[in-house]
């Protein structure tokens, strides 16, 4: 199976992405995050009029409302959101250089976007830092710091970085041995995560 890169538990209800089951280069794109900053009954109008008087979270709003059915006027958006700090736009248009949406595809500017939104703390950042060392995509390709960026998506509950480490412990990587130990602490810990529909860092 090929790897997705999933915003599942940053997007409104929608049917489950199936889930990764081994890493990959194969990087799909990203439907936009959204915003909880913003107020969901405002109107699509007023929420552009809001994002055009240069409200960042209504900017990163508009631009995940286009999405990829209309990535050409999304980027327009994030960029601007992306330019004032916003970790969450930050990621949506790392994504869309990464993808090659409405805009050539640009390794470094997707790296260095990723790399924003990630240093911020959000975990969509760090998984995809994380996919993109452990598969040598515009970084020198290396486990031990893709390891890293996922134990820190991991413990925001961030499922598929969760997966992604035991995936890695549990196939090894180049320079990186598999650790049975921590295929079963994981385990736990996802399984746990799951049957009470909570991130496990929240159980402990």
């Amino acid at each position: 199976m090929r790897t997705r890169l999933s915003s599942r538990c940053s997007r409104p209800a929608r049917p489950p992405a199936p889930c990764p089951s081994r890493p990959t280069s194969d990087v799909r794109q990203l439907p936009g995050l959204y915003d909880s900053k913003v107020d969901k009954n405002l109107s699509f109008n007023a929420l552009k009029a809001q994002a055009d008087a240069g409200d960042k979270h209504a900017q990163n709003q508009v631009g995940a409302t286009y999405g990829a059915e209309q990535p050409d006027k999304a980027l327009p958006y994030y960029r601007l959101a992306a330019a004032q700090g916003l970790a969450v736009a930050q990621c949506n248009l790392g994504y869309m250089h990464l993808t090659g949406q409405a805009t050539p595809r640009d390794l470094p500017q997707a790296v260095h976007w990723l790399g924003l939104c990630a240093q911020q703390g959000h975990f969509m950042g760090q998984f995809a830092l994380g996919q993109l060392y452990l598969n040598g995509m515009g970084l020198p390709k290396d486990a031990r710091r893709a390891e890293q960026w996922w134990l820190l998506s991991a413990a925001q509950g961030h499922l598929d970085s969760q997966r992604a480490l035991r995936l890695l412990y549990r196939q090894g990587a180049e320079g990186f041995a598999p650790d049975p130990k921590q295929v079963a602490l994981w385990t736990q810990r996802i399984d746990a995560g799951v049957m009470s529909g909570k991130p496990w860092k929240e159980l402990r």
